[in-house]
């Protein structure tokens, strides 16, 4: 094994799922209409919009 062959292998397992993770968090396409419930839901303890968000 070379260091490339490594890289390739370490690339193949990693990188498609740090890919995959940001393009979930970052398509609020969903939620910017709920950004008004979350301004609600901060003083109404919801834990769905904001917690939700950052843990998956």
């Amino acid at each position: 094994m070379t260091k490339s062959a490594l890289r390739r292998a370490y690339l193949a397992r990693t990188g498609p799922k740090r890919k995959r993770q940001p393009a979930h968090r970052h398509s609020p396409s969903k939620q910017r209409p709920a950004g008004e419930s979350k301004a609600v839901g901060l003083h109404q303890g919801a834990h769905i919009d904001l917690r939700g968000d950052r843990t998956h």
